[in-house]
């Protein structure tokens, strides 16, 4: 916007009084110069007068035409002293003008005042020397404090030693260098002991005489600072758990591996993994499971040292980095991280039990965050497929990874062209020594890599989501065997495996009743194997598909019994017909006491509760007796017969002897 233009009315008042000061001056200097000019001489300057008297009435109304009037009538009436009234027609005029110039002023002050007061940003005047000499009133009305109070250097109590700093450099650099507008932020303190952030511009008014000051224009920008602070956290914070996220880890991690490049110190990533999570969300909701996040969460918060680094990858993975220190410092944190994440938990009411797989990776000095990540993921994965909780990233894994990922891709081929087999291991009547039954065992026959076995692939499985696909292959040809020894006169029990993700397909008990219908198999002759660790993670529904299960007459088996945390009173809830007792408890049996403890007590409630015992890894004679004399039902393992082809183990039963005939459904 342009300046506005002058009125007219203004224009013709300017003119009229310069004109009435002229003629006025003419007047004076004629009559002193010239004493002797009669009153008739005199009103040669009549005209002048005459224009005094129009000015006068023009420029200030009623007040100056009559002041105007009187100078004129003095000279009319040929007074001796005409000088005199010409003096005071001036002192009039001029006294007018000055009146009249006061009277703006005040407008003009009272205009500022209204502005000021109303106006929605706080303003103040600070003088060369730092005080403030103006302060406006809408810091009451913003900060709540008395605009009379911050003059002086009252107003360093309002902010703090920074931005007292930051007014005395925008002094400094407005009196040396002359700069106009400066800006920059300070906070300020509210009344109410509230903290304000203020953007000022301090414009350069040193050198105007009317201010003679540096003028700061604040505004408070507090709610938009506070916006864009929780626009910041939610892209580098978890919204869930309040820890860093991946980029943010990714950017700490960089910093410390440079920091460990200057300071020549060791920089260790842990990556943590929940083992079984999927299995609680999917058994009690994702609400439970957003609960347990936030615990485990809280649980790393308070296991971590202040100069390491927690945060969450995303799922149920989490992240450590540790400064300083070597392999070990790194295993201790990790042995203290997999205790703490290990203990029970409880979410609404409900016990959970989970564990944790941790990977360990230490930085080389070539390392680089994506680089350690991918090396300690690799390492957790390892830790998990070997349930060992804890594994440390070496050259090798790089190559196993490798390998992983080349099965991932193969094994969905590997069932459709029919390169997994089944290999049967018997199971033998502890009592009478007869074959009772057999289990059916997954093996993979790689067209390069030759016979794998299922820990190397069943993992990749579960991973990829193909479980139910290879559980279904094992199902049809285990029932399509058992039909071929049943037309044999070979009839016999089988056993078979199931996984967690087989319990949630809500088809299993259609489909295995549909496959024992196509074969013509007695249900009794198929028993379910599940762990211990399936069984009460997945308990509500464990309990519901195991009642269906069960109601079709099939046999339902608790494997690897006395490595979860569940009890025999707690497995009353569900249809059991059998236990199997881990291997590794009945292989240290002869060496160790509480594991021959543990043995002989799980027999004796297996037997109060009404279930069978089944022995697994009995790999000797020794065992073999000791577990005949603790009274087990079934016995399984190498010292009886390792896994067999069918081919393999018909000719196997042929030399050991033909089962009883009411094996299969006993």
């Amino acid at each position: 916007m342009g300046v506005p233009d002058v009125h007219w009315t203004d224009r013709m008042r300017n003119v009229l009084v310069t004109l009435c000061a002229v003629a006025m001056l003419a007047d004076l200097v004629a009559r002193h110069a010239f004493p002797a000019i009669s009153a008739g001489a005199a009103m040669a300057f009549l005209p002048c007068s005459l224009l005094l008297v129009a000015s006068a009435a023009f420029r200030f109304g009623v007040a100056g035409g009559i002041a105007g009037a009187a100078a004129v009538a003095a000279l009319l009436a040929g007074f001796s002293e005409p000088l005199d009234f010409s003096i005071i027609g001036m002192e009039v005029v001029v006294g007018m003008a000055i009146g009249h110039v006061r009277t703006t002023e005040v407008m003009r002050e009272r205009h500022f005042s209204a502005l000021t007061h109303n106006a929605s940003d706080l303003i103040m005047v600070v003088d060369r020397r730092g005080a403030a000499r103006y302060a406006s009133p809408s810091f009451e009305t913003l900060l709540g404090h008395d605009p009379s109070t911050l003059l002086g250097s009252g107003y360093h109590r309002v902010i703090d030693g920074r931005g007292t700093m930051l007014l005395a450099a925008a002094l400094d650099r407005a009196s040396a260098a002359g700069t106009a507008v400066q800006r920059f932020e300070l906070d300020a303190d509210h009344a109410d002991g509230t903290s304000h952030v203020l953007d000022v511009t301090a414009t350069n008014a040193l050198g105007d005489p009317a201010v003679r000051g540096l003028v700061l224009n604040a505004r408070d920008i507090s709610e938009r600072r506070w916006a864009e602070a929780q626009l910041a956290n939610q892209a580098s914070h978890d919204s869930l758990t309040g820890l860093p996220n991946r980029s943010l880890l990714g950017a700490r991690l960089d910093e410390a591996l440079t920091r460990a490049t200057r300071e020549t110190m060791r920089v260790a990533l842990l990556v943590i993994d929940l083992d079984r999570f999927k299995d609680v969300n999917d058994a009690l909701g994702h609400h439970c499971g957003d609960e347990l996040l936030c615990d485990v969460a809280n649980r790393l918060r308070h296991q971590v040292r202040d100069s390491d680094f927690a945060a969450r990858l995303g799922g149920d993975e989490f992240a450590v980095v540790l400064s300083g220190g070597d392999v070990d410092d790194a295993t201790i944190v990790a042995e203290r991280l997999v205790a703490a994440l290990g203990r029970p938990y409880q979410v609404r009411g409900q016990a959970i039990a989970i564990a944790a797989s941790v990977g360990i990776a230490l930085a080389e000095r070539e390392s680089t965050a994506a680089a350690l990540l991918r090396q300690a993921d690799v390492a957790m994965c390892s830790a998990k497929r070997r349930r060992s909780g804890i594994a440390i990233f070496t050259r090798n894994d790089d190559d196993r990874a490798l390998d992983r990922l080349t099965m991932a891709s193969a094994l969905p081929a590997a069932i459709e062209n029919d390169e997994l087999v089944l290999h049967f291991q018997p199971q033998i009547n502890v009592a009478t020594g007869a074959v009772n039954g057999v289990e059916a065992l997954v093996r993979w026959q790689h067209p390069e890599r030759g016979l794998l076995y299922p820990d190397l692939f069943l993992p990749i499985a579960e991973e990829i989501g193909m479980m139910d696909r290879l559980t279904d292959w094992v199902l049809r040809m285990a029932i399509r065997q058992l039909k071929r020894w049943n037309r044999n006169g070979t009839p016999l029990r089988m056993a078979v495996n199931l996984s967690a993700q087989d319990l949630r397909d809500g088809r299993l008990s259609e489909s295995i009743s549909r496959l024992l219908a196509l074969y013509g198999i007695d249900p009794r002759q198929l028993c379910l194997e599940l762990t211990e660790t399936t069984v009460t993670t997945e308990a509500e529904r464990s309990a519901e598909s195991l009642r269906e299960l069960s109601r079709l007459g099939i046999r339902i088996s608790i494997d690897d019994f006395g490595t979860g945390y569940s009890s025999l009173s707690h497995l009353k809830q569900f249809p059991v017909d059998e236990l199997k007792i881990d291997k590794q408890f009945v292989i240290g049996m002869a060496t160790d006491p509480d594991d021959a403890a543990i043995v002989s007590s799980t027999i004796e409630l297996a037997h109060r509760l009404g279930v069978d015992v089944v022995v697994e890894g009995v790999e000797d004679n020794i065992a073999y007796a000791a577990i005949t004399r603790l009274g087990a039902e079934f016995a399984q393992g190498f010292g009886i017969s390792h896994p067999l082809t069918a081919k393999a183990f018909e000719l196997w039963l042929k030399e050991y002897g033909l089962p009883e005939s009411d094996a299969a459904t006993a």
